[in-house]
Protein backbone atom coordinates (compact mmCIF):
# COMPACT_ATOMS: atom_id res chain seq x y z
CA UNK A 1 0.00 0.00 0.00
CA UNK A 2 2.90 1.90 0.73
CA UNK A 3 4.69 1.72 -2.47
CA UNK A 4 0.95 2.57 -4.36
CA UNK A 5 1.12 5.48 -2.36
CA UNK A 6 4.20 6.94 -3.33
CA UNK A 7 3.60 6.19 -6.75
CA UNK A 8 0.39 8.44 -6.97
CA UNK A 9 2.10 11.11 -5.18
CA UNK A 10 5.14 11.07 -7.66
CA UNK A 11 2.41 10.91 -10.79
CA UNK A 12 0.92 13.75 -8.81
CA UNK A 13 4.26 15.91 -8.41
CA UNK A 14 5.19 15.32 -12.13
CA UNK A 15 2.11 16.31 -13.34
CA UNK A 16 2.01 19.46 -11.43
CA UNK A 17 5.58 20.41 -12.38
CA UNK A 18 4.90 19.84 -16.50
CA UNK A 19 1.19 21.10 -16.58
CA UNK A 20 0.42 24.30 -18.88
CA UNK A 21 1.63 27.59 -16.18
CA UNK A 22 2.26 30.69 -17.28
CA UNK A 23 5.41 32.66 -16.20
CA UNK A 24 5.85 36.49 -16.68
CA UNK A 25 8.76 39.08 -15.36
CA UNK A 26 9.68 42.29 -15.27
CA UNK A 27 12.81 43.58 -13.79
CA UNK A 28 15.22 46.82 -13.42
CA UNK A 29 12.03 48.99 -12.40
CA UNK A 30 12.84 52.61 -11.65
CA UNK A 31 10.62 55.14 -10.39
CA UNK A 32 10.43 58.45 -11.68
CA UNK A 33 13.78 60.04 -9.75
CA UNK A 34 15.89 56.94 -10.85
CA UNK A 35 15.99 54.53 -8.06
CA UNK A 36 14.51 50.91 -8.07
CA UNK A 37 10.79 50.96 -7.68
CA UNK A 38 9.20 49.96 -4.44
CA UNK A 39 5.37 49.94 -3.70
CA UNK A 40 4.56 50.18 -6.72
CA UNK A 41 1.69 47.92 -8.63
CA UNK A 42 1.56 45.74 -12.11
CA UNK A 43 -1.63 45.44 -13.59
CA UNK A 44 -0.80 42.43 -16.11
CA UNK A 45 -3.00 42.94 -19.79
CA UNK A 46 -2.79 40.27 -22.80
CA UNK A 47 -3.34 41.30 -26.66
CA UNK A 48 -5.16 38.02 -27.40
CA UNK A 49 -8.04 36.57 -26.61
CA UNK A 50 -11.64 37.49 -25.14
CA UNK A 51 -9.67 40.14 -22.40
CA UNK A 52 -7.78 41.34 -25.11
CA UNK A 53 -6.42 44.87 -25.36
CA UNK A 54 -3.62 47.04 -26.43
CA UNK A 55 -1.42 49.62 -25.22
CA UNK A 56 -2.47 52.48 -27.18
CA UNK A 57 -6.19 51.98 -25.73
CA UNK A 58 -5.06 51.80 -22.50
CA UNK A 59 -2.86 54.75 -22.54
CA UNK A 60 -5.51 56.76 -24.16
CA UNK A 61 -8.08 55.93 -21.92
CA UNK A 62 -5.64 56.66 -18.81
CA UNK A 63 -4.57 59.61 -20.30
CA UNK A 64 -7.76 61.58 -20.20
CA UNK A 65 -8.43 60.74 -16.56
CA UNK A 66 -8.36 63.84 -14.56
CA UNK A 67 -8.13 62.24 -10.89
CA UNK A 68 -7.91 59.14 -8.92
CA UNK A 69 -11.47 58.17 -9.18
CA UNK A 70 -11.81 58.96 -13.08
CA UNK A 71 -8.20 57.20 -13.21
CA UNK A 72 -9.80 54.20 -11.76
CA UNK A 73 -12.92 54.33 -13.94
CA UNK A 74 -10.85 54.56 -16.90
CA UNK A 75 -9.08 51.30 -15.63
CA UNK A 76 -12.41 48.94 -14.45
CA UNK A 77 -13.21 49.45 -18.28
CA UNK A 78 -10.17 46.87 -18.97
CA UNK A 79 -9.42 43.49 -17.99
CA UNK A 80 -6.08 42.89 -16.32
CA UNK A 81 -4.86 39.89 -15.38
CA UNK A 82 -5.67 39.42 -11.44
CA UNK A 83 -3.77 36.07 -11.07
CA UNK A 84 -0.62 37.73 -13.25
CA UNK A 85 -1.02 41.18 -11.48
CA UNK A 86 1.35 42.21 -8.19
CA UNK A 87 2.97 44.44 -6.35
CA UNK A 88 6.76 45.81 -7.36
CA UNK A 89 9.20 45.42 -4.78
CA UNK A 90 13.17 45.73 -5.97
CA UNK A 91 12.70 47.15 -9.03
CA UNK A 92 10.26 44.03 -10.01
CA UNK A 93 7.28 41.67 -10.26
CA UNK A 94 6.60 38.69 -11.83
CA UNK A 95 4.86 35.44 -11.32
CA UNK A 96 5.73 31.66 -11.26
CA UNK A 97 3.55 28.66 -12.54
CA UNK A 98 0.44 30.00 -12.48
CA UNK A 99 -1.80 27.24 -14.15
CA UNK A 100 -3.50 28.16 -17.47
CA UNK A 101 -6.97 28.35 -16.03
CA UNK A 102 -6.08 30.31 -13.35
CA UNK A 103 -4.46 33.15 -15.49
CA UNK A 104 -7.32 34.87 -17.22
CA UNK A 105 -5.53 33.82 -20.05
CA UNK A 106 -7.11 32.16 -23.46
CA UNK A 107 -5.68 28.82 -23.46
CA UNK A 108 -4.26 27.52 -26.61
CA UNK A 109 -3.78 30.80 -28.52
CA UNK A 110 -0.73 31.59 -30.17
CA UNK A 111 1.36 34.97 -30.06
CA UNK A 112 -0.23 35.96 -26.71
CA UNK A 113 1.50 39.36 -25.36
CA UNK A 114 1.65 41.04 -22.40
CA UNK A 115 2.16 44.17 -21.15
CA UNK A 116 1.56 46.17 -18.06
CA UNK A 117 0.56 49.54 -16.24
CA UNK A 118 2.79 50.14 -13.84
CA UNK A 119 2.05 52.41 -10.99
CA UNK A 120 4.49 53.77 -8.35
CA UNK A 121 1.87 53.54 -5.35
CA UNK A 122 -0.01 50.17 -4.27
CA UNK A 123 -3.11 52.07 -4.21
CA UNK A 124 -3.83 54.54 -6.78
CA UNK A 125 -4.42 58.11 -5.51
CA UNK A 126 -4.22 61.76 -6.93
CA UNK A 127 -0.75 61.71 -5.80
CA UNK A 128 0.06 57.80 -8.04
CA UNK A 129 2.80 58.57 -11.16
CA UNK A 130 1.87 55.74 -14.13
CA UNK A 131 3.46 54.27 -17.24
CA UNK A 132 2.14 51.80 -19.59
CA UNK A 133 5.22 49.32 -20.41
CA UNK A 134 5.86 47.64 -24.26
CA UNK A 135 4.75 44.61 -25.73
CA UNK A 136 6.77 41.09 -24.26
CA UNK A 137 7.46 38.43 -27.30
CA UNK A 138 4.43 36.23 -28.33
CA UNK A 139 4.18 32.89 -26.46
CA UNK A 140 1.53 30.15 -27.34
CA UNK A 141 -0.39 29.06 -24.28
CA UNK A 142 -1.45 26.02 -23.06
CA UNK A 143 -4.38 24.25 -24.51
CA UNK A 144 -5.49 23.03 -20.92
CA UNK A 145 -3.57 22.73 -17.33
CA UNK A 146 -3.21 19.07 -18.25
CA UNK A 147 -1.05 20.24 -21.16
CA UNK A 148 2.63 20.21 -21.03
CA UNK A 149 4.63 23.02 -21.00
CA UNK A 150 4.79 27.04 -20.24
CA UNK A 151 4.12 30.22 -21.41
CA UNK A 152 6.74 32.47 -20.64
CA UNK A 153 7.21 36.37 -20.78
CA UNK A 154 9.50 38.59 -20.55
CA UNK A 155 7.86 42.45 -20.63
CA UNK A 156 10.26 45.81 -21.46
CA UNK A 157 10.72 47.68 -18.53
CA UNK A 158 12.80 50.46 -20.48
CA UNK A 159 9.82 52.85 -19.78
CA UNK A 160 10.22 53.44 -15.96
CA UNK A 161 14.17 54.74 -17.15
CA UNK A 162 12.84 57.90 -18.07
CA UNK A 163 10.97 60.39 -15.69
CA UNK A 164 8.77 61.71 -18.82
CA UNK A 165 7.45 58.35 -19.32
CA UNK A 166 6.12 58.80 -15.56
CA UNK A 167 2.82 60.43 -16.03
CA UNK A 168 0.49 61.52 -12.90
CA UNK A 169 -2.96 60.44 -12.30
CA UNK A 170 -4.36 63.52 -11.23
CA UNK A 171 -3.44 66.15 -14.70
CA UNK A 172 -4.43 69.55 -14.06
CA UNK A 173 -7.44 71.02 -16.04
CA UNK A 174 -5.70 73.22 -18.69
CA UNK A 175 -8.05 76.50 -17.46
CA UNK A 176 -6.57 75.64 -13.67
CA UNK A 177 -3.27 75.72 -15.00
CA UNK A 178 -4.53 78.96 -17.27
CA UNK A 179 -6.23 81.17 -14.24
CA UNK A 180 -3.09 80.41 -12.20
CA UNK A 181 -0.53 81.75 -14.64
CA UNK A 182 -2.78 84.31 -15.21
CA UNK A 183 -2.79 84.53 -11.29
CA UNK A 184 0.72 84.95 -10.98
CA UNK A 185 1.45 86.78 -13.96
CA UNK A 186 -1.40 89.34 -12.03
CA UNK A 187 0.99 89.75 -8.66
CA UNK A 188 3.85 89.96 -10.33
CA UNK A 189 2.65 92.95 -11.99
CA UNK A 190 1.52 94.22 -8.97
CA UNK A 191 4.79 93.98 -6.95
CA UNK A 192 6.68 96.06 -10.05
CA UNK A 193 4.34 98.46 -9.45
CA UNK A 194 5.16 98.86 -5.90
Amino acid sequence: MKKLVLVVSAIATAVASQAATVNWSVSSLQDASGNALNGGYAYVFTTKGANATTVAALTAALEAATDAKSFQSALSGFTYMTALSGAVSGGSQGVSDVLISASGLTPNTSNTKLFALITDTATITDDTNWYVTGLSGGAKTGASDTALGAANFTVPDSGSHTASNWKAVAAPEPTSGLLMLLGMAGLALRRKRA
